[in-house]
């Protein structure tokens, strides 16, 4: 008869397991990190913002990834993955999300409202190559531009790349209010052009047709209300007060 030891085959594969961990923590330590701390030595407010929230809508984090090649793209409210496969090919998808915002005297929620959609292998491969023609990788962070400011509304872009040795976290507040910096210039071209090659306004539209909340959060500040009749708002009343 033939039996098998789950504790003795687990011993057996004990030291596999370590030295697979032990090879992915050095991997990870030898990795190259740009942009993670600030200019006075901190880890960035924005690269804690965006990791955090990267997890909460259930976002592979690039910093620890080993593909060969990842990119990701923060726009107005959706961010844009695109990554090399094993094959050579490339894969790609658009998450859209909407933080709920609550109307006045209404008790604050922390609910998000995600969903994605994939990417062609074609567009995938256009929005690679389109970001190694435009030389973005040489585009350094806000703060290394001079005349570069930051302000209190608008919209932050950011973009991160990885590779099995590098990885690069840039972040860009409201780029048109650069006065006329060609760094600023050069970042709207490639954004437009991005937009236009993802399909990104037409899943934007599709995506807020179905946002079940009253009012959510577009971009850093702005808030967008739905206009309700009194019957719906009543019934939006009822569902929010059950839901709670």
């Amino acid at each position: 008869m033939l039996t098998f030891s789950v504790s003795g085959y687990f011993m057996k594969a004990v030291p596999t397991i370590l030295f697979l961990l032990i090879t992915n923590l050095t991997f990870c330590q030898d990795k190259i990190n740009s942009g993670v701390f600030d200019s006075k030595g901190d880890t960035s407010f924005w690269y804690k913002n965006q990791t955090e929230f990267a997890t909460e809508i259930s976002l592979p984090l690039l910093q620890n990834s080993t593909t060969e090649e990842f990119y990701r793209f923060w726009i107005i409210n959706q961010v844009i993955d695109v990554w090399k496969c094993a094959n050579g090919s490339f894969s790609g998808s658009i998450t859209s999300w909407a933080k709920e915002s609550v109307r006045e005297n209404e008790i604050r929620t922390s609910k998000i409202f995600v969903k994605s959609a994939k990417i062609s292998q074609d567009t995938s491969k256009l929005i690679r190559d389109l970001y190694i023609n435009s030389r973005m990788l040489d585009l350094p962070t806000y703060h290394s531009i001079n005349g570069w400011h930051q302000g209190l509304d608008g919209f932050t872009y950011i973009i991160e790349n990885t590779t099995t040795k590098n990885y690069n976290f840039k972040t860009y507040w409201t780029p048109e209010a650069q006065e006329n910096l060609p760094e600023a210039k050069k970042l709207i071209e490639f954004i437009n052009t991005l937009k236009k090659q993802s399909n990104s306004k037409s899943i934007w539209n599709s995506f807020a047709n179905i946002i079940p909340f009253d009012c959510y959060f577009y971009g850093d500040m702005n808030i967008i209300c739905k206009i309700l009749t009194l019957v719906p708002r009543k019934e939006s009343l009822k569902e929010k007060k059950n839901n709670r």
